[in-house]
């Protein structure tokens, strides 16, 4: 299962990330709410982990105008 963390917080979004290694999942990290959105929109996820107040973009806003994946 691949999954994409969006969290300005690098030292949460770490642990979060590390912990689901363990678990044997495949995790990438976004700081900001335009590039998570990029990548959202580009990669492949199982599921987005998406903090709701981000720098550039909010992610109620970016989650708002986002297709059903």
């Amino acid at each position: 299962m691949r999954i994409l963390i969006i969290e300005d917080e690098y030292p949460l979004a770490d642990a979060i990330s590390e912990t689901l290694k363990k678990e044997n999942f495949n995790v990438d990290i976004v700081t900001d709410g335009i590039d998570g959105e990029n990548e959202a929109l580009t990669g492949i996820y199982d599921l987005i982990l998406l903090d709701i107040m981000l720098p550039s973009k909010d992610g109620f806003l970016w989650y708002q105008y986002q297709p059903l994946f």
